[in-house]
């Protein structure tokens, strides 16, 4: 063994080991091989600065606290600074000399915390004169890729709506690629390939790269990821539905049925089997489906006031479900299983920048249309028809809409995003990449109190939407969900208020040692209102969660907590902070007490119940379908005759949607409880599910 004065402890099949030391030694010692790694995580506030014992070379990936990777390098050597949260991976270059690194002792397994892992620093990809790769960055960060050689390449960078946004015909070195965009490179020489490399933990998951010569995607690199915790849940599981390429460039020419289903057309032309298969790919294929359906069933209005009554929905709501149905037909006969109806919005659309007042008369209520949106060129009100009936049954519910705005030169855009680095000098600081960004406000009042929400779908602010949130005047946060495809933050309200956009990022320091896709939920979830930490810089991912938090995590997703609904149980007071998240949860049908008159707030929830209930918010809020066949679907647990017989229909739909944190062991599990960490993940996957 290489590693001095410690014990390892294999968690699972060698796939991931946390090393833990017993020593009363100055320093302990860790070493890197060729084909072992190490990852060392700073969990405290100060620089750590590890030294090599050897000159021997190595490479590394440094990710941020949030997960975004930082820097990385092929080939280096000698000490090397972690900054306060942040993520190093080490791997030595070559078999027979392995890199040994030391610190102080007292800070291992505080300050610092050391896995070993099965799997190289950086992932390696070549383009060749004959075969193409391309790069899409699934994430809302900046990512770089950088080459191993000087070797000369071309290249294309696609817009995130499929739009093409620079070539070049010869340039060499580091390629920064912008959230969302898509680069194509195809080395210039037959004989002189260019190798590039990227941290190993995006591929598949941040970093989608496929070879344009096969048509072959990479999947995620193993031995970091499909690891499993101490509970033996598996992580970062590849998702090849996340490497969909929507047409969106294609949805500004849709005017009719024809031009609707030839863009759903080609974007599921485009899609692999296995896309296909993958219930993110249904997911938003699906949703990229009904802005079609919407965008082919839109009227042009004009004035600052717009009445939405039956008239004004005739013609619209007809041609939204004839669209809608052809939609769905379309999708099924290309191989699409679709797991809900594709919903038929109506549109309506005005060039008014001035104040809007949207006047909704209860003859709408009779619409047979899902939902009905109107749209500004910087801001979108979404009606649900639910929120017709319930807010408009029989007096006209008035929204009245006034937008403020500042433009301001953005000063955190990198106008060379999509440049490579090489070239950053020769940029003008008046690039086309530069854009203004705007601090914008809107006021919303509504006539009346508000019981079914409204969506309001505002413009991201200037970098990444990934943390940003919709906030109200006192900068709680209320939602902003990202939208993939309008490319809009959006939130469900009920309340009179002005909202804005703001970055809302929140790091716990105790979470950093967790998988990327616990951090992310975690993170993200956190950033949109929805979670709290136990305080304001821990999380505590291992403790447990009890049926209270997770029934207020629900309501809060769903933004229909009522402080003042009483769900009538005997051991849920009226001062307890969770009193309307439980109430609201019962009014809404989402979550049932233990009896009729109980519902053991805080007892710790079990697997089973937290999956339940996330299935029936799905089907209740989107309406999703029921598996035709749930015992089909739940053979796929090595204990599937032990599965609770009152859920099954549950349990196989969230199986299906891939909400359930699958295990080493093959076994559901339902009676199991879930920590923190673990339930922030299956509530995740149901939040990125609700549009």
């Amino acid at each position: 063994m290489y590693i001095k004065r410690i014990i390892s402890i294999v968690i699972v099949a060698i796939l991931m080991v946390a090393i833990i030391p017993v020593t009363n030694a100055a320093n302990v010692y860790y070493t890197a091989t060729r084909t072992r790694s190490l990852e060392f995580s700073n969990n405290s506030d100060s620089l750590i600065t590890i030294r090599p014992t050897n000159n021997n070379r190595y490479e590394y990936a440094v990710y941020l606290a949030d997960g975004r990777l930082n820097s990385t390098g092929a080939s280096t050597s000698g000490d090397f600074n972690i900054y306060g949260g942040y993520r190093l991976v080490i791997t030595a270059l070559e078999d027979n000399s392995p890199v040994e690194f030391y610190f102080g002792s007292e800070l291992q397994g505080t300050s610092m915390t050391i896995r070993e892992l099965n799997m190289r620093a950086n992932a390696y990809y070549t383009a060749t004169r004959t075969r193409s790769l391309e790069f899409t960055n699934n994430s809302n960060s900046l990512i770089t890729i950088r080459p191993t050689n000087n070797n000369r390449y071309e290249y294309a960078v696609y817009l995130a709506d499929g739009r093409l946004n620079s070539t070049g015909a010869s340039t060499s070195g580091d390629f920064n690629i912008y959230g969302g965009y898509r680069l194509v490179i195809t080395a210039l020489e037959d004989n002189s390939p260019v190798e590039f490399y990227f941290g190993s933990e995006l591929t598949g998951i941040s970093m989608i790269v496929k070879d344009l010569s096969t048509g072959h995607i990479y999947p995620p690199v193993t031995g970091e990821s499909n690891y499993p915790d101490a509970n033996g849940y598996l992580y970062n599981t590849f998702d090849p539905g996340l490497s969909v390429n929507l047409p969106l460039q294609l949805l500004p020419n849709i005017t009719n049925q024809a031009s609707a289903i030839n863009a759903i057309q080609s974007t599921v032309t485009g899609m692999t089997d296995e896309q296909k298969q993958s219930a993110t790919g249904i997911d938003l294929v699906t949703l990229f489906a009904e802005e079609a359906v919407a965008r082919a069933s839109t009227t042009a209005v004009t004035g600052s006031d717009i009445t939405i009554n039956q008239a004004t929905l005739a013609a619209l709501q007809t041609t939204a479900n004839t669209i809608s149905a052809a939609a769905e037909q379309t999708l099924t006969a290309n191989g699409i299983a679709t797991q809900r109806e594709v919903r038929a919005d109506a549109r309506l659309t005005t060039t008014n920048t001035a104040p809007l007042t949207i006047i909704i008369d209860p003859s709408a209520a009779a619409t047979t249309a899902d939902n009905i949106r109107v749209e500004t060129p910087n801001y979108a009100v979404t009606i649900p028809t639910e929120a017709i009936e319930e807010n408009a049954a029989t007096t006209p519910l008035i929204i009245t809409i006034t937008e403020n705005t500042i433009e301001t030169l953005s000063s955190n855009f990198n106008s060379s995003f999509l440049i490579p680095n090489s070239s950053l000098q020769t940029q003008s600081p008046h690039s086309a990449f530069q854009p203004q960004s705007s601090a914008k406000t809107y006021t919303v009042t509504f006539n009346k109190p508000v019981t079914e929400n409204v969506k309001i779908s505002l413009p991201p602010a200037s970098g990444s939407p990934t943390f940003q949130a919709i906030v109200n005047s006192a900068g709680v946060a209320v939602g902003g969900k990202y939208n993939p495809v309008t490319n809009m933050l959006e939130a469900r309200i009920n309340a009179s208020d002005t909202y804005t956009v703001r970055e809302n990022q929140r790091n716990f320091t105790d979470i950093t040692s967790k998988s990327r896709e616990m951090q992310e939920a975690i993170n993200v979830l956190a950033s949109k209102g929805i979670i709290n930490g136990t305080s304001a810089t821990r999380f505590s991912p291992d403790n447990a969660i009890n049926r209270a938090e997770i029934t207020a995590l629900i309501m809060r997703t769903l933004s229909k907590v009522d402080p003042n609904a009483d769900g009538g149980f005997s051991d849920v007071r009226r001062s307890d902070w969770y009193f309307g998240a439980i109430g609201s949860a019962k009014r809404h049908g989402i979550v049932n007490g233990v009896s009729t008159t109980r519902f053991a707030p805080l007892l710790p929830i079990r697997k089973d119940e937290i999956v339940a209930i996330c299935a029936r918010t799905l089907r209740s809020e989107m309406n999703y379908r029921n598996p035709a066949n749930p015992a089909n679907v739940l053979s796929v647990y090595s204990d599937a005759s032990a599965i609770a017989s009152w859920g099954l229909n549950d349990f196989a739909l969230a199986t299906r949607e891939n909400l359930v944190v699958r295990r080493t062991d093959g076994r559901f599990n339902g009676s199991a409880t879930m920590t923190r960490g673990d339930a922030a993940i299956i509530l995740y996957r149901m939040f990125l599910k609700m549009w």
